[in-house]
């Protein structure tokens, strides 16, 4: 009546779809502490680790290496390790939760399809963004995940643009910077922009960023047009519904 725009309330299925993406973003980024400060501790007593370090052979070898730590250190090594391997299977049990979702999810098959991304960025994506139709345009996303530069007026500088806003959702700018580095090797159209905003700053960080904005709108394309990306390879895109097909245990590993 007034000309007033309706707040979009995400519904139940995109609250629980929201719980379990920042569970697997929560636990991933401990594992990583974790894991950093066992390297650290190896560092600092010069001891090399093993090659795959977190492959079930590497952490064989890297039980008995931590036992030419000194007691005290080796009991806080054991310890962080067992914490490792709680978050490992902590993280299984969300990525089998994720692939039986996205197995009847057709928006996150379809941003599969571009390189970087697997089912359960694909599925972090799509619940963070919530109902893709509410955007108007690409940009519109974008801001939402706080992705777009401040812009700066002044009457005798005029416009300039500066860092990311950083602000909306912050777990959707997270998984599109992160995802950037893998998409910018082998999604042509990411790669591109990713180096020429590297060797025009000289900024790698930045680079990364712009790649992350640019992978937001071609996911907000790919949906609002319900094809795959143009680009992709057909063949490893379906391996990567396969593999959600098996983690989702629908079917036996080949």
């Amino acid at each position: 009546r007034y000309g007033l725009k309706s707040i979009w309330v995400p519904d139940e299925i995109v609250r629980q779809r929201r719980m379990l993406a920042s569970k697997r973003i929560s636990f991933t980024q401990r594992r990583t502490q974790s894991k950093n400060s066992l390297k650290s501790v190896f560092r600092e007593y010069h001891l090399p680790l093993p090659k795959k370090t977190w492959s079930e052979k590497g952490r064989a070898e890297l039980q008995s290496r931590i036992l030419d730590l000194p007691e005290t250190i080796a009991m806080g090594a054991r310890l962080e390790l067992g914490i490792i391997e709680q978050y490992d299977l902590a993280i299984e049990e969300l990525d089998r939760q994720m692939a039986k979702i996205g197995n009847d999810d057709e928006n996150i098959k379809l941003l599969m399809s571009v390189p970087g991304l697997n089912y359960h960025s694909a599925f972090i994506i799509t619940s963070e963004m919530g109902d893709h139709e509410r955007f108007s345009s690409a940009k519109q996303l974008v801001a939402y995940a706080g992705l777009c530069p401040r812009l700066s007026q002044s009457g005798s500088s005029g416009a300039r643009l500066g860092s990311i806003t950083k602000r909306g959702r912050s777990r959707l700018r997270w998984i599109v910077v992160e995802c950037a580095h893998p998409a910018a090797r082998h999604a042509p159209k990411i790669q591109r922009l990713y180096w020429r905003v590297k060797k025009r700053t000289g900024n790698s960080s930045k680079a990364k960023v712009a790649a992350g904005r640019k992978l937001l709108a071609l996911c907000y394309h790919i949906l609002k047009s319900g094809t795959p990306y143009s680009e992709t390879v057909e063949e490893k895109y379906k391996a990567k519904l396969r593999k959600m097909e098996r983690v989702a245990g629908r079917c036996k590993p080949a």
